[in-house]
């Protein structure tokens, strides 16, 4: 699920500003503000995923870790 939202975030952002770009009589200055605030976000979101699956995998890691140590015991 989380590998999953690290493409269809972004994507969706993406979609997202070339439609607005496309379809809408914006000014210049906020066509540009809007595409950096979208890739900001973008970015921001795919680190904050990915902060979460290694924090995740690092956890999992521990549990089995334990365990092997219990197991030895």
């Amino acid at each position: 699920m989380l590998k999953a939202t690290l493409v269809g975030v972004p994507g969706l952002i993406a979609v997202a500003l070339v439609l607005i770009t496309l379809f809408t009589q914006l000014p210049f200055w906020l066509i540009i503000v809007l595409w950096i605030v979208g890739f900001l976000v973008a970015m921001i979101t795919v680190t904050v995923v990915e902060l979460k699956i290694k924090l995740l995998a690092m956890q999992r890691q521990e549990e089995a870790e334990a365990k092997k140590d219990k197991s030895e015991k």
